[in-house]
């Protein structure tokens, strides 16, 4: 399990004890590092192979359950091709059928 620290008055001054929201995301831990299965930032993706995404949205933080792939510009589905209107925050190996 991952823990990302959110402080949601980060930048304000305030006079009291600002809360320190915790925000928990589900992932695998690999047996090994060099299994390809760590989430790795965002700015690092590469364009040439199917990864699997993982974003936040209004229910949370989660993975996508298909492969895409990073173009310019944005991504795309990697089996329908097409545009995705996402904003990942992580990215790593795709694992399923077809990964590139």
């Amino acid at each position: 399990m991952i823990q990302i620290n959110v402080r949601p008055d980060q930048g304000r001054a305030s006079s009291t004890i600002s809360k320190l929201f915790v925000i928990y995301v589900k992932a695998a831990v690999p047996a090994a590092a060099d299994t390809g299965t760590m989430w790795q930032i965002i700015s690092s993706a590469p364009f040439d192979r199917d990864l699997e995404l993982a974003v936040i949205d209004e229910d949370g933080p989660h993975a996508l359950v298909f492969p895409c792939r990073r173009i310019l510009n944005g991504w795309m589905n990697a089996a329908t091709k097409e545009r995705l209107d996402i904003h990942p925050t992580h990215w790593r190996q795709w694992a399923g059928d077809g990964a590139g």
